[in-house]
């Protein structure tokens, strides 16, 4: 397996909602700022929650998107506040977006299990472990909470493996990666596209 690495201050945070009304911080940033509250604290300016008075909601979501493709395979959630009217999340699951396009990951396991349900504890932290995957970004999904339809987060960590050429999975910033670092095949040995003039017979039959 690939070495993890820290892909968090990599990506742009993205969200449902981009402009709250509530009592939390009105920085999307603060989701990535290093600053982990303490379990039961009760500092609302800590965190992020969506509330913006417009429930029902169906959904809610929260994440990070990347220039490149990234290999994801973990994330760190550690709610923000809960509240009377919501906090949380009563459905939650991983989604991966590739070429645009939204997807549940595999193999989902969180640590400790969450609950799904206003257990009334502020800032509690959950690991999301997941099959690797690929793609342009990442978000936490959902069904949001509490009869004003909103989540909560203190803290969102993602983490991933690192890039590695031959592996067969095409990741930024390669060009191709066809499971081997042999060049004259049309993926050079830095899984970098070959062409006509590179000085590299290619083999695939497109170059005598």
């Amino acid at each position: 397996l690939r070495p993890s690495m820290d892909l968090t201050g990599l990506g742009a945070p993205i969200a449902r909602v981009t402009v709250p009304t509530g009592g939390g911080s009105q920085t999307l940033a603060v989701i990535h700022d290093g600053d982990k509250p303490p379990v039961g604290n009760n500092q609302s300016s800590r965190q992020y929650d969506t509330y913006d008075g417009s429930a029902p909601a169906v959904d809610d979501w929260i994440g990070y998107e990347y220039l490149g493709t990234q290999t994801f395979r973990q994330v760190i959630f550690q709610e923000g506040k809960h509240f009377a009217g919501g906090g949380w999340f009563d459905f939650l699951t991983v989604q991966v977006r590739q070429v645009g396009v939204w997807t549940d990951v595999t193999g989902l396991a969180s640590t400790p299990a969450y609950p799904a349900f206003n257990d009334g504890i502020n800032f509690e932290t959950y690991t999301l472990d997941f099959d690797p995957v690929a793609g342009e970004a990442i978000r936490i999904y959902g069904d949001p909470g509490g009869f004003n339809d909103f989540i909560s987060v203190g803290e969102l960590e993602v983490l991933g493996l690192s890039n590695l050429c031959g592996d067969g999975i095409l990741a930024s910033p390669e060009q191709c990666d066809d499971g081997n670092t042999v060049g004259g095949d049309g993926c050079g040995p830095s899984c970098l596209t070959e062409f006509c003039g590179d000085g590299i017979v290619n083999n695939n039959g497109t170059e005598a």
